[in-house]
């Protein structure tokens, strides 16, 4: 299959198994293994913060565990001191900081070009001289052409709104970057938008269609990289509730009685109604009562065909 999400997850997957950087892949499964409950707010705090900063996710959480050291809180800063005498029992720990920085840097110029280049396949900048990471890579430069995101770029139409509005665009853009915690049409974003008349509307729809690409493609090789795609079927899913079913991506909450290995767990596929797609889970709810295992999903639909998706 050709589509953004599992090409993104393909290409995580063979950069982890034949790079250096695997490394980072052995010492997350160390940490997530390791029963220390002292342990338990670092991989909370990875968990966390793995779906916003990607590979950097570890000199993030390091930043934060040596701004606690001297925090006033007394608990706050016994865990991050624990934290720090667990961490420093790694010799290659720096190794692992300047390695999550270097792969950090590199898939985000990578997904950089994906999206300002459409009429060439960039490739991602890893030393491995290989026709099979170009060839996954160029699956996932096809996969966003045929999602249509890029078809305004050839509309007249359209570029002479661009053109137009480039000022606007400017705004737009340094909005998002004073906000960068906020995801792509997400309920404060939205409210931002629907305040413009309809040029600037679509110039603003235009750019979030976009950031949504760079959302998902790294949210699909962070995930490729470091765990395994669940597939939920349909025989697993007890109940359902989908709202705005016309729209392709549209908010979907399951409830399944398939427990799930970590919680971090942010992509997934599942099957209703013979029909499969993606959930990209915003939140996922464990309940055990009664002695029946109950998970519950929150997130959003997202379909495996994407031909024409994102054209305005």
């Amino acid at each position: 299959m050709i589509d953004i999400i599992s090409s993104s997850i393909r290409l995580g997957r063979y950069i982890r198994d034949n790079s250096d950087f695997k490394d980072l892949y052995d010492f997350f499964t160390i940490q997530i293994e390791d029963e220390d409950i002292t342990l338990f707010e670092y991989k909370k705090m990875l968990i966390g913060y793995f779906d916003k900063y990607g590979f950097y996710c570890f000199n993030y959480v390091d930043k934060v565990i040596e701004s606690n050291l001297d925090n006033t809180n007394d608990i706050v800063r016994n865990i991050s001191k624990s934290i720090k005498v667990h961490l420093e029992k790694f010799k290659n720990y720096n190794t692992i900081l300047n390695k999550s920085k270097e792969l950090g840097c590199i898939v985000e110029n990578y997904i950089t070009q994906l999206t300002l280049k459409f009429n060439t396949f960039p490739q991602i900048d890893i030393p491995i001289n290989s026709l099979h990471l170009q060839q996954i890579s160029n699956e996932l430069s096809t996969s966003i052409l045929r999602s249509g995101v890029f078809s305004v770029f050839t509309n007249p139409e359209s570029i002479r709104l661009i053109k137009k509005e480039s000022e606007f665009a400017k705004e737009y853009q340094n909005f998002i970057d004073s906000n960068e915690d906020l995801r792509p049409y997400c309920k404060k974003v939205m409210k931002f938008i629907n305040g413009f008349d309809s040029e600037k509307k679509k110039i603003a729809l235009i750019m979030e269609n976009i950031r949504f690409i760079r959302f998902i493609v790294l949210k699909g090789i962070t995930q490729g990289f470091f765990f395994e795609l669940f597939n939920i079927s349909e025989n697993q899913i007890y109940k359902i509730k989908e709202t705005h079913k016309d729209k392709k991506i549209h908010p979907v909450i399951l409830k399944t009685s398939f427990i799930f290995t970590h919680d971090n767990l942010m992509l997934f596929k599942y099957e209703n109604e013979n029909r499969v797609s993606y959930l990209l889970a915003e939140k996922i709810v464990f309940k055990y009562e009664n002695g029946a295992a109950e998970t519950k999903l929150y997130g959003y639909s997202y379909p495996t065909n994407e031909y024409s998706l994102f054209e305005m």
